[in-house]
């Protein structure tokens, strides 16, 4: 659906592509396809995968763009098209044109491509639920911290537990101690024979963080297919170093995380797992 009325105007936008493929990376974790919203603060989409397990809400800022000017419009984008696109145009600015035919125009550094958009009148837009959930920050390493921060530690345990399970438990247990500070957020996968486990402190140590402790010293846990949690994992360890989960007793995990530029910003949304293989 366009809700462009002008037809003599050239809708276009300049972007880094760096900026669009981060944008984009997030996208295909949940899939192939999207709508992206064009509006007069930049691009947006919500995509719910095919299995319904997973949601993410992503938006790219106007300020990201050279230039900013496609439109009030919706795009019907095959996600996986324009990321291999993207791999011609390294380290090189992208100019996306909205054309006439319902064909997006991309060039960058005298390469031209032209794709067919997608018919997106079957395209629902999900709404993202507000999650009640306790939160709190994974960040970068404090000075002091060998190796590896909150975030750094989610993103070693997952690629560990990918040599064990399928699924991962995230479970908080306000009375167990780490390296001296109670409070302990946990991540555990395991099989019939083997398992993987780590403990980390869960707090950051700034007291300005948004981090909420439970009203109840009570353990929360639940379980969650660790293909999806590798997923957005790494796609957000190359866009940012901190980190808000929201979690609850056998209730979906929250993700919520912005670009360090604060350009690109995320709500990600994951539907627990019952099963413990």
């Amino acid at each position: 659906m366009t809700r462009s009325t002008k037809s003599d105007e050239t809708y276009s936008a300049k972007i880094h592509e760096n900026e669009l493929r981060q944008f984009l990376g997030l996208i295909s974790h949940i899939s192939s396809e999207c709508v992206l919203t064009s509006d007069e603060s930049g691009l947006s989409t919500k995509v719910v995968d095919g299995s319904h397990i997973a949601m993410i809400d992503v938006s790219l800022a106007k300020g990201a763009f050279e230039h900013f000017n496609l439109g009030e419009r919706d795009i019907g984008l095959d996600v996986y098209k324009v990321l291999g696109i993207l791999k011609h145009c390294k380290d090189d600015y992208v100019t996306l044109t909205y054309l006439k035919n319902n064909r997006l125009g991309i060039e960058s550094n005298g390469l031209s491509w032209e794709l067919g958009l997608l018919d997106n009148s079957h395209m629902s837009k999900p709404k993202v639920p507000e999650l009640e959930t306790y939160k709190f920050i994974l960040g970068p390493a404090e000075e002091g911290q060998k190796d590896y921060g909150p975030l750094g530690s989610l993103d070693k345990i997952v690629r560990a537990a990918g040599q064990v399970g399928h699924t991962m438990e995230f479970s908080f247990d306000p009375a167990e101690t780490v390296d001296g500070s109670k409070g302990a957020l946990s991540f555990y996968t395991e099989t019939e024979l083997d398992s993987a486990r780590m403990t980390i402190h869960s707090f950051p140590v700034t007291p300005e963080s948004t981090a909420v402790k439970p009203p109840k010293p009570e353990k929360i846990s639940s379980r969650f297919s660790l293909e999806y949690i590798t997923g957005i994992v790494r796609a957000m360890k190359d866009v940012t170093d901190t980190v808000q989960i929201g979690l609850k007793q056998n209730y979906p995990i929250d993700i919520r995380f912005e670009s360090k530029t604060g350009d690109i910003k995320v709500k990600y949304a994951l539907a627990p797992r019952s099963d413990r293989y």
